[in-house]
């Protein structure tokens, strides 16, 4: 036996004798795995390493008016789907639900199902940081409370919404606003501290939806200058605080990208959602990909997945502006308004699908009721995911491209007027009969978020 084996086999018996140790004596100290709730939307999932993740705080931010509330109700329906011993408590400080739609306002929870599920709880609350925290401590105490009794596991999801519409403790009672400056943004660390290790151990899942702040400046010389906007390491975040920054599992910016209208195909009025990981601990960060988010009923499933299949992601736009993608768009213009799915071996590169060509406004249609092109469609979103996203824009060095700048505002990639763009080719509008069925067709839209 050579002395490096000897040596291994000590620092074997070493190492579990250190798990002895902890097993022992700090057993109580070590969390369980974090749970992973997956988007059903399949580039999205690879951009977060699987989905979303539990046991710590996720932070939705972005300007006003981008979808993140709508989004928040989405992903609630969602989980009361993945999870049947799933409770959901949506903690309204800000005001953005209502329980029934009106003649003049429509309501999310009922739009998203949740009105009809007993699962889901959303109350509206005036509260300040500490009722915030002591209303989720308090519930994960009653169920833990419930596992005991029922010898059963229960899931939960906390949703705070927003962080910047929540008062600190003071604010009610001070006459000076002087006197509280900085005062929420520690409260926030004291009590996200103290309420980390109950998300740890009870696996729940916390999204918290924050703002960014308005850009604002101080005329004259001296005057410092923001560069950008929702950065993760400028922290200009609307709470701007370090501890929920190093605390915070996922931090997504989300963005509006170009606006999107019932005639352009889709059947849905909206915007493209550019989705940006600033902190990401399940995969690389500081990435982005673009959905389709239709402004009622959130990211559509199938629209984005067509957007993902036929343009480039906004990194991928700022990797190979001037170069061949490694890996092709399965989704290409066989001529001026039509498409085709082009399903690539990525051994050999050849063809082993080809479907009929379609109108952008047929392609939803095709795919359900189609079932050999649904299926390669549905193959063709996960093998593109794997090959431009987990073993494409992850593996690229984003940092040294010259003459590509990223608008943390708008999520949105742009270049240098001197450099040179390659030339795109502008879609033509469709014919107006096929705008006015694909009208006809929007009242689906509702069946194809997931």
């Amino acid at each position: 036996m050579s002395l490096g084996e000897t040596t291994s086999d000590v620092a074997v018996n070493l190492t579990k004798a250190f798990d002895t140790v902890i097993k022992k004596y700090y057993g109580h100290l070590v969390v369980p795995e974090p749970l992973i709730m997956p988007t059903r939307i399949k580039h999205l999932d690879a951009l977060l390493g699987g989905g979303f993740i539990s046991s710590g705080p996720v932070i939705f931010h972005s300007t006003p008016e981008t979808g993140k509330s709508t989004f928040a109700y989405q992903l609630a329906s969602l989980f009361l789907q993945l999870y049947q011993n799933g409770v959901v408590f949506y903690i309204d400080v800000e005001g953005s639900g209502s329980q029934e739609t009106t003649q003049y306002k429509v309501s999310r929870v009922q739009t998203f199902g949740l009105d009809k599920s007993h699962r889901f709880m959303h109350k509206s609350v005036s509260a300040n940081v500490e009722e915030v925290y002591e209303l989720i401590n308090k519930c994960i105490e009653v169920k833990k409370k419930f596992e005991e009794k029922t010898n059963e596991q229960f899931y939960t999801m906390f949703i705070w919404d927003s962080v910047a519409a929540t008062r600190c403790t003071k604010t009610d009672t001070v006459t000076d606003h002087n006197k509280i400056i900085g005062l929420k943004a520690r409260e926030i660390s004291f009590y996200l501290e103290k309420l980390l290790p109950f998300l740890k151990f009870n696996r729940s899942f916390f999204f918290c939806i924050d703002q960014v702040r308005a850009k604002m400046q101080i005329d004259g010389p001296f005057a410092q200058k923001e560069k950008s906007v929702g950065e993760f390491k400028n922290t200009q975040a609307a709470t701007a605080i370090y501890s929920l920054l190093h605390n915070t599992q996922q931090w997504i910016f989300l963005s509006k990208g170009k606006r999107i209208s019932i005639n352009d195909g889709m059947g849905i009025e909206g915007w493209i959602l550019n989705i940006n990981t600033e902190k990401n601990k399940l995969a690389p960060s500081q990435h982005a990909i673009s959905c389709v988010f239709d402004m009622n009923y959130g990211i559509s499933k199938f629209w984005s997945e067509f957007v993902f299949l036929s343009e480039a992601t906004p990194s991928e736009a700022k990797i190979y502006r001037n170069k061949k993608m490694p890996f092709p768009l399965m989704i290409v213009k066989a001529s001026a308004q039509k498409y085709q799915l082009h399903v690539q071996n990525p051994s050999d590169k050849s063809i082993n699908y080809k479907s009929d060509t379609f109108f952008k406004k047929e392609a939803k249609k095709k795919y359900e009721t189609d079932e050999e092109f649904g299926q390669w469609f549905d193959y063709a979103v996960e093998l593109s995911a794997y090959h431009r996203i987990t073993h494409g824009m992850f593996r690229e060095d984003m940092t040294e491209i010259p003459g590509i700048d990223f608008d943390e505002e708008t999520g949105e990639y742009f270049v240098d007027e001197e450099q040179v763009v390659p030339e795109q080719v502008e879609e033509e509008p469709e014919p107006e009969e096929q705008v006015e069925e694909s009208e006809q067709e929007s009242g689906e839209r509702y069946s194809s978020i997931f």
